[in-house]
C-alpha cells in the first residue's frame, strides 16, 4: 500500500486525458494557483505517476487506447486505495455507474463535461475526503 505523506499546498489533481480540447477545459477549473494539475495522456502514465508521488483526486477518461479508466483506477487503487476519483464518458450506461460505484469512482460525467458542475463535484469530493 502507497504511504507518500500528503503535501499541504494545493491540491494535486491527476487528469487522465488524452484529448487536448477536454484538457484545455480542465486547465481552465483548476487554475494554477489552487491546483497542482498533472496531465497524462494513458493508463499507465496514469499509474506511473501515483506510485511516484502524491496525488489528491483522479480523473479519468474512460476511453484511453490500451486500459479504460475504470481499469486504470482499480490498479491505482490496489496501491492507494483512498485516492478519491471521478470517470469521465462519452456515455454511461446504468450497468456501467453502478460498476464505477463498486469501484469506489465518486462521480460519473459525460463527455464533453460541464466544468463549472465537475469544479464544484470536485471541491466537494476533495473537502469531504480531505477534511
Amino acid at each position: 500500500m502507497l504511504t507518500l505523506p500528503r503535501p499541504k499546498e494545493k491540491y494535486a489533481v491527476l487528469i487522465a486525458e488524452p484529448d487536448e480540447e477536454c484538457q484545455g477545459g480542465f486547465d481552465y477549473i483548476f487554475e494554477p494557483s489552487e491546483f497542482d494539475r498533472i496531465f497524462v495522456e494513458s493508463g499507465p502514465q496514469a499509474i506511473e505517476t501515483v506510485l511516484g508521488r502524491w496525488v489528491d483526486l483522479l480523473i479519468m477518461d474512460m476511453e484511453m487506447g490500451s486500459m479504460t479508466g475504470l481499469e486504470v483506477i482499480r490498479v491505482i487503487h490496489e496501491t492507494a486505495p483512498a485516492v478519491p476519483s471521478i470517470l469521465l464518458g462519452q456515455s454511461f450506461s446504468k450497468e456501467a455507474r453502478l460498476e464505477a460505484m463498486c469501484d469506489h469512482v465518486h462521480a460519473c460525467f459525460p463527455k464533453p463535461p460541464n466544468y463549472p458542475l465537475m469544479r464544484r463535484i470536485a471541491l466537494e469530493i476533495l473537502e469531504r475526503h480531505y477534511s
